[in-house]
């Protein structure tokens, strides 16, 4: 059975990427295993250096160096390089190889302008929860909104940074909290590039489901992650995320927009628990 991004949780229970192991699987298309036999899914670990697959692709990043790289089935040798270990029994015989470590890393140099970014957390997060950030298809709007780090002001909130590649129009909004009974927040709102979308919230803050869907319109909408921010260390949070964004930008077509978005999504979730425990 083929795995994909949205179908091929992870069924892991670890807490924290293994020792040694720097490699997390993004998008994965097809049936693929590790050097040690490990059949792979999204938010996998990669063990060892190299990976078998049956059909597909496969799309991995690097904690330590912030690279990532795609693997494609079609285009990999039958045959192993000498650097690979020997095929792993749980792995069919008609499957192809790649050694993940002998391909340069392309955006290693690029990723030095990122300095601490805490990549490695950011997997760990997605290591321990991989179905909370499957990203699904859009419905109903012919562009989705992004995820974002919103600024509250007073009761209200500007979501615009969060609809800039969504058409000018009249939309049914619904901010809905992650992980969270709360109830949510419903309204309408009217957007147009450049304009403010001004969205009334209350006292809310923390990290939310913002679904945006055509006013009027029969089709669900689609959904983004928002973090709305009242406190001072906004400026340096939203710092951080959008070092996130400029990282996933950085990795082009090597990895898909569920993916990408998978991890920004994991990154908005680390933001909210630093600035839950701050204002507790």
């Amino acid at each position: 059975m083929r795995r994909s991004l949205v179908l091929g949780l992870s069924l892991s229970v670890m807490l924290a990427l293994p020792a040694g192991a720097q490699r997390l699987v993004l998008s994965i298309d097809g049936d693929w295993w590790d050097s040690n036999g490990q059949a792979l899914g999204f938010a996998s670990p990669v063990g060892g250096r190299c990976v078998f697959g049956r059909g597909g692709s496969l799309q991995v990043v690097d904690a330590q160096t912030k690279a990532a790289n795609t693997y494609v089935f079609d285009k990999m040798g039958a045959q192993c390089m000498s650097s690979c270990p020997s095929v792993p029994k749980t792995v069919p015989e008609n499957s192809h190889c790649a050694d993940t470590q002998a391909e340069p890393q392309r955006e290693a140099a690029e990723a030095s302008i990122f300095g601490g970014f805490d990549l490695k957390g950011i997997l760990n997060r997605l290591l321990r929860s991989p179905q909370m950030y499957i990203v699904a298809a859009a419905r109903g709007v012919e562009e989705e909104p992004q995820e974002a780090v919103l600024l509250m002001s007073g009761s209200e909130v500007d979501l615009g940074a969060a609809l800039q590649g969504v058409d000018a129009g009249e939309y049914a909004v619904k901010l809905e909290p992650v992980g969270d009974t709360g109830a949510p927040v419903n309204g309408k709102v009217h957007w147009a590039l450049g304009n403010r979308a001004k969205f009334e919230v209350g006292t809310r803050h923390g990290l939310y489901r913002l679904s945006v869907a055509v006013e009027g319109g029969e089709s669900e909408g689609s959904e983004a992650w928002v973090l709305l921010h009242s406190s001072p260390q906004y400026e340096a949070d939203a710092k951080e995320f959008q070092q996130a964004v400029a990282l996933t930008k950085s990795w082009g077509d090597r990895v898909d927009t569920s993916g990408k978005r998978a991890l920004l999504r994991a990154c908005l979730q680390g933001l909210a628990e630093r600035e839950a425990g701050k204002t507790k």
